[in-house]
């Protein structure tokens, strides 16, 4: 981490995009002065730090349990978001042309065997990811807020295996 001078985390530490840039820019999480060899930290320092360390294991498995769920790709998101909206129309208006849905065109035969059928998988995909994907949002977004408002190491440090627990929830249930 880097003292910038003005006290806060430096959010280089992640790639814009990242949740962890979010997080960092979001919460501006205090990050200690450098300490010279023979000081001890304040109580403020020792705070600063371990609610950097909660933020860094929360931003890590939340992004470790996503990508179980949606592939990694650059762009892949809008990808993804964009079939969902040749589904929403094809399901509306069974007469569009497969050239107006490019993206559920190339799935037929691979998907399902059916452009229909492909829209049917994309749209059950799709809500089944909202569903994780709001679970894991508020399990990474609690805790962030725990973090933030704690006041003491130990009431970071316990936040943490609620965090954990809802994680590993999360990852037993899966998409079906």
């Amino acid at each position: 981490q880097e003292d910038r001078g003005n006290g806060t985390i430096a959010v280089e530490e992640f790639l814009p995009g990242d949740v962890g840039y979010e997080i960092a820019a979001a919460l501006a999480i205090a990050s200690p002065p450098p300490l010279a060899a023979s000081t001890t930290p304040s109580p403020a320092q020792m705070l600063a730090s371990v609610k950097i360390d909660a933020q860094r294991h929360v931003v890590k498995f939340s992004e470790e349990v996503r990508g179980h769920f949606v592939t990694k790709l650059p762009g892949q998101d809008m990808i993804y978001r964009e079939k969902e909206v040749e589904a929403q129309r094809l399901l509306g208006d069974p007469t569009i042309p497969d050239s107006e849905v490019p993206f559920l065109a190339v799935e037929v035969g691979i998907t399902a065997p059916s452009i229909q059928a492909v829209a049917q998988v994309i749209m059950a995909t799709a809500a089944a990811w909202r569903l994780v994907g709001a679970q894991l949002e508020a399990a990474r977004l609690g805790a962030g807020k725990a973090i933030k408002e704690a006041t003491t190491p130990e009431a970071v440090q316990a936040a943490i295996p609620t965090f954990d627990a809802a994680i590993a929830a999360i990852t037993a249930e899966g998409v079906n």
